[in-house]
Protein backbone atom coordinates (compact mmCIF):
# COMPACT_ATOMS: atom_id res chain seq x y z
CA UNK A 1 0.00 0.00 0.00
CA UNK A 2 1.29 3.33 -1.01
CA UNK A 3 1.97 5.33 1.79
CA UNK A 4 0.63 9.07 1.98
CA UNK A 5 2.92 11.74 2.51
CA UNK A 6 2.71 15.38 4.36
CA UNK A 7 2.27 18.44 2.16
CA UNK A 8 5.86 19.28 3.73
CA UNK A 9 7.68 16.17 3.04
CA UNK A 10 6.47 15.89 -0.58
CA UNK A 11 7.92 19.30 -1.07
CA UNK A 12 11.48 17.88 -0.07
CA UNK A 13 11.25 14.62 -1.81
CA UNK A 14 10.58 17.29 -5.03
CA UNK A 15 13.87 19.44 -3.94
CA UNK A 16 16.46 17.52 -3.80
CA UNK A 17 18.82 20.40 -5.85
CA UNK A 18 18.45 21.85 -2.45
CA UNK A 19 20.64 19.02 -0.74
CA UNK A 20 22.98 19.25 -3.65
CA UNK A 21 26.56 17.61 -4.05
CA UNK A 22 27.71 20.91 -4.92
CA UNK A 23 26.62 22.42 -2.24
CA UNK A 24 27.92 20.22 0.47
CA UNK A 25 31.73 20.36 -0.85
CA UNK A 26 31.41 23.98 -1.18
CA UNK A 27 30.30 24.56 2.07
CA UNK A 28 32.54 21.60 3.81
CA UNK A 29 36.15 23.27 2.41
CA UNK A 30 36.02 25.92 4.96
CA UNK A 31 33.25 25.83 7.51
CA UNK A 32 34.04 22.70 8.60
CA UNK A 33 35.28 23.59 11.65
CA UNK A 34 32.83 25.77 13.11
CA UNK A 35 30.00 23.60 13.80
CA UNK A 36 32.28 21.19 15.99
CA UNK A 37 32.72 22.99 19.18
CA UNK A 38 28.42 23.42 19.91
CA UNK A 39 28.70 19.13 19.28
CA UNK A 40 31.58 18.49 21.04
CA UNK A 41 29.91 20.35 24.02
CA UNK A 42 27.02 17.97 23.25
CA UNK A 43 28.87 14.92 23.46
CA UNK A 44 30.62 15.73 26.53
CA UNK A 45 27.25 15.99 28.13
CA UNK A 46 25.52 12.81 26.78
CA UNK A 47 28.22 10.87 25.96
CA UNK A 48 26.69 8.66 23.05
CA UNK A 49 27.67 5.24 21.89
CA UNK A 50 24.60 5.47 19.40
CA UNK A 51 22.94 8.35 17.71
CA UNK A 52 20.44 9.00 15.40
CA UNK A 53 19.64 12.11 13.31
CA UNK A 54 15.79 12.68 12.15
CA UNK A 55 16.13 14.47 8.88
CA UNK A 56 19.43 14.36 8.17
CA UNK A 57 19.45 16.03 4.95
CA UNK A 58 22.80 16.29 3.32
CA UNK A 59 24.59 15.37 6.72
CA UNK A 60 26.13 18.33 7.86
CA UNK A 61 25.46 17.45 11.36
CA UNK A 62 27.12 14.19 11.17
CA UNK A 63 30.55 15.67 9.19
CA UNK A 64 30.45 18.09 12.43
CA UNK A 65 30.36 14.82 14.66
CA UNK A 66 32.95 12.50 12.81
CA UNK A 67 34.85 15.30 13.10
CA UNK A 68 35.12 14.80 16.73
CA UNK A 69 34.70 11.47 16.66
CA UNK A 70 37.23 10.51 14.18
CA UNK A 71 38.07 7.15 15.24
CA UNK A 72 34.50 6.70 14.15
CA UNK A 73 33.75 4.66 17.69
CA UNK A 74 29.93 6.25 17.40
CA UNK A 75 27.33 3.76 15.59
CA UNK A 76 25.26 6.21 13.87
CA UNK A 77 21.93 5.71 12.20
CA UNK A 78 19.93 8.36 9.90
CA UNK A 79 16.50 9.15 8.64
CA UNK A 80 15.93 11.04 5.49
CA UNK A 81 12.86 11.11 3.12
CA UNK A 82 14.84 12.25 0.11
CA UNK A 83 15.73 8.70 -1.69
CA UNK A 84 18.37 10.57 -3.99
CA UNK A 85 20.21 11.85 -0.70
CA UNK A 86 19.79 8.56 0.97
CA UNK A 87 21.75 7.14 -1.61
CA UNK A 88 24.66 9.71 -1.37
CA UNK A 89 24.65 9.08 2.15
CA UNK A 90 25.46 5.63 1.92
CA UNK A 91 28.29 5.94 -0.05
CA UNK A 92 29.66 8.29 1.93
CA UNK A 93 33.03 6.98 3.71
CA UNK A 94 33.48 9.66 5.78
CA UNK A 95 30.41 9.90 7.22
CA UNK A 96 30.47 6.03 8.20
CA UNK A 97 26.95 5.34 9.01
CA UNK A 98 25.51 2.23 10.08
CA UNK A 99 21.88 2.79 8.70
CA UNK A 100 20.51 5.22 6.48
CA UNK A 101 16.73 5.03 6.67
CA UNK A 102 14.91 6.37 3.67
CA UNK A 103 11.33 6.98 5.31
CA UNK A 104 9.41 10.08 6.26
CA UNK A 105 9.23 10.60 10.08
CA UNK A 106 5.54 9.89 10.35
CA UNK A 107 5.45 6.39 8.79
CA UNK A 108 8.36 5.40 10.57
CA UNK A 109 7.97 2.29 12.69
CA UNK A 110 11.35 1.23 13.76
CA UNK A 111 11.66 -0.19 17.52
CA UNK A 112 15.14 0.53 17.84
CA UNK A 113 16.43 3.18 20.81
CA UNK A 114 19.50 5.24 20.84
CA UNK A 115 21.95 6.76 23.24
CA UNK A 116 21.04 10.07 22.00
CA UNK A 117 18.40 10.83 19.17
CA UNK A 118 18.45 14.62 17.84
CA UNK A 119 16.73 17.14 15.06
CA UNK A 120 17.99 20.21 13.68
CA UNK A 121 15.15 21.98 11.26
CA UNK A 122 13.19 19.26 11.52
CA UNK A 123 10.25 19.85 13.75
CA UNK A 124 9.73 23.14 12.27
CA UNK A 125 8.79 21.47 9.03
CA UNK A 126 6.32 19.45 10.25
CA UNK A 127 2.48 20.20 9.86
CA UNK A 128 1.28 21.50 13.91
CA UNK A 129 -1.55 18.87 13.67
CA UNK A 130 1.29 15.83 13.82
CA UNK A 131 3.95 17.45 15.91
CA UNK A 132 2.72 15.41 19.12
CA UNK A 133 2.92 12.31 16.95
CA UNK A 134 6.25 13.03 15.99
CA UNK A 135 7.21 14.15 19.51
CA UNK A 136 6.40 10.99 20.67
CA UNK A 137 7.86 8.88 18.33
CA UNK A 138 11.43 10.85 18.96
CA UNK A 139 10.98 10.38 22.90
CA UNK A 140 10.37 6.32 22.36
CA UNK A 141 13.42 6.26 20.34
CA UNK A 142 15.77 7.42 22.94
CA UNK A 143 17.45 5.29 25.50
CA UNK A 144 18.29 8.42 27.42
CA UNK A 145 19.15 11.68 25.58
CA UNK A 146 17.11 14.29 23.55
CA UNK A 147 18.42 17.26 21.05
CA UNK A 148 16.39 19.45 19.54
CA UNK A 149 17.74 22.30 17.46
CA UNK A 150 15.22 24.52 16.00
CA UNK A 151 14.08 28.32 14.92
CA UNK A 152 11.95 29.64 18.29
CA UNK A 153 8.71 31.99 18.80
CA UNK A 154 6.94 32.59 21.90
CA UNK A 155 3.66 32.11 20.36
CA UNK A 156 3.31 29.02 17.52
CA UNK A 157 3.70 30.84 14.31
CA UNK A 158 3.21 29.49 9.96
CA UNK A 159 5.79 31.53 7.84
CA UNK A 160 3.19 33.11 5.64
CA UNK A 161 6.59 32.59 2.75
CA UNK A 162 8.78 29.49 2.88
CA UNK A 163 10.62 29.14 -0.22
CA UNK A 164 7.88 30.19 -2.45
CA UNK A 165 4.76 28.66 -0.64
CA UNK A 166 2.85 28.98 3.05
CA UNK A 167 2.58 26.02 5.79
CA UNK A 168 6.00 24.67 5.19
CA UNK A 169 8.06 26.00 8.38
CA UNK A 170 6.17 26.49 11.58
CA UNK A 171 8.18 28.26 15.07
CA UNK A 172 7.35 28.28 18.17
CA UNK A 173 8.50 26.93 21.81
CA UNK A 174 9.37 23.16 20.94
CA UNK A 175 11.28 23.42 24.32
CA UNK A 176 7.91 23.43 26.32
CA UNK A 177 6.67 20.53 24.26
CA UNK A 178 9.47 18.20 24.87
CA UNK A 179 8.97 19.34 29.16
CA UNK A 180 5.34 18.35 29.09
CA UNK A 181 6.72 14.76 28.21
CA UNK A 182 8.00 13.95 31.62
CA UNK A 183 11.81 15.13 30.41
CA UNK A 184 14.11 16.92 32.60
CA UNK A 185 15.94 19.27 30.90
CA UNK A 186 19.52 19.51 31.25
CA UNK A 187 21.03 21.99 29.42
CA UNK A 188 19.53 25.10 26.89
CA UNK A 189 20.80 27.39 25.19
CA UNK A 190 20.99 29.70 21.60
CA UNK A 191 23.28 29.50 18.39
CA UNK A 192 23.52 33.22 17.59
CA UNK A 193 24.34 33.49 13.85
CA UNK A 194 26.82 36.66 14.97
CA UNK A 195 29.25 34.17 16.58
CA UNK A 196 28.43 30.91 15.44
CA UNK A 197 28.32 31.89 11.93
CA UNK A 198 26.85 27.94 10.75
CA UNK A 199 23.71 28.49 12.87
CA UNK A 200 21.27 30.40 11.99
CA UNK A 201 19.90 31.82 14.99
CA UNK A 202 18.27 28.89 15.88
CA UNK A 203 17.31 27.44 20.23
CA UNK A 204 18.38 23.99 21.99
CA UNK A 205 17.31 22.15 24.26
CA UNK A 206 18.98 18.83 25.69
CA UNK A 207 16.33 16.46 27.34
CA UNK A 208 16.80 13.56 29.62
CA UNK A 209 14.54 10.38 30.40
CA UNK A 210 13.71 10.52 33.64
Amino acid sequence: MKKILSKQSNFWLSKSHLYSKKKSNSFFKWKIFYGCPFFKKILKKTNPKTIMEIGTNIGINLHYIRKIDYQKKIKIDAIEVNKKICDQLKKNKKLKINCVINEDILNYSGNKKYDLVFTKGLLIHIDPKNLNKVINKIIKMSKKYILIIEYFSHKPTSIKNYRGKKDLLFKRDFGKLFLKKNLKCIDYGFLWKEKELVFDNLNWWIFKKT
